[in-house]
């Protein structure tokens, strides 16, 4: 029988349901690739990044990792691992929100940008790994989509 900090842990308030938070880190994400690269070197990779932002919102890949994730949310699940991993997506928008006031005062927007796409990168490594069941077209969709925030961050 899991304790009240269990309880809690899965039973997040205010953190709505996974296909809004991954829906809201897509387009948080789909904001911070937005616009040319800095590097021209990247102009061919620009349709690829603008598809796979694309098919991470379909309903299919969606569905799929919402279905994922609620085996792990299931009572027989690891009920931790989902909330974490909602945590983790939900976190996100807000980490780029904030930024954005950032930006506005004292800090070098190009470094901003490079770590909010350094947690992106974070943020999708660990729902590749968290949600081990998914079909090969959501996994596929993850680890391009992970790729894709490689290019375009830079080093």
């Amino acid at each position: 029988m899991p304790s009240d900090n269990a309880t809690s842990l899965t039973q997040p308030e205010g953190l709505g349901d996974f296909p809004s938070a991954w829906k809201r880190f897509v387009q948080s994400l789909r904001q911070l690739l937005s616009g040319a690269p800095t590097e021209r070197s990247l102009d061919p990779f620009l349709a690829l990044r603008n598809t796979v932002l694309d098919v991470s919102e379909r309903p299919d890949i969606v569905g799929d990792l919402h279905k994922s994730w609620s085996a792990l949310d299931a009572p027989n699940g690891s009920p931790d691992n989902a909330h974490l991993l909602l945590m983790e997506l939900t976190a996100f928008p807000a980490a780029v929100e904030l930024a954005g006031d950032d930006t506005k005062t004292n800090q070098d927007k190009s470094s901003v940008k490079k770590r909010l796409l350094s947690i992106a990168k974070t943020t999708l490594d660990s729902a590749r790994d968290i949600l081990a069941n998914l079909p090969p077209t959501a996994k596929g969709v993850l680890k391009v989509l992970s790729e894709v925030v490689d290019l375009f961050r830079g080093d």
